[in-house]
């Protein structure tokens, strides 16, 4: 029976990142003990050079949030996130709607 494409795929990255010593066997250990291992496959996205490949690849694997666009209005007690550029484009919000947001990224234990 084949594998389903999404397990393909996160065994893939697993095993190439094993081999170029990104991640610890204790981090893969963990990571195949989860329900949702966090890995889909969407195929409308595809490289044709190995410049696009690595494109999607540094995309995959962007960080949740730039702490260069977080900051704190202290008159306000609101934290700041800029999507953009324009003054305009910042969203706010309190520390705790800030924390459930960025906690909402965990994945549930087992």
């Amino acid at each position: 029976m084949r594998e389903p494409l999404g397990r393909l795929t996160c065994l893939t990255i697993i095993k190439r990142s094993l081999r170029e010593e990104l991640i610890s066997d204790a981090l893969v250990e963990k990571i195949m003990g989860w329900r949702h291992s966090g890995f889909s496959v969407h195929s409308q996205v595809r490289a044709k050079t190995r410049e696009g490949a690595e494109g999607v690849g540094k995309y995959m694997i962007r960080p949740l949030l730039s702490l260069e666009r977080l900051s704190l209005d202290e008159l306000e007690g609101k934290v700041c996130y800029r999507y953009g550029e324009k003054p305009e484009e910042v969203e706010r919000m309190d520390y705790l709607e800030f924390i459930a947001r960025v906690t909402s990224h965990i994945p549930d234990k087992g």
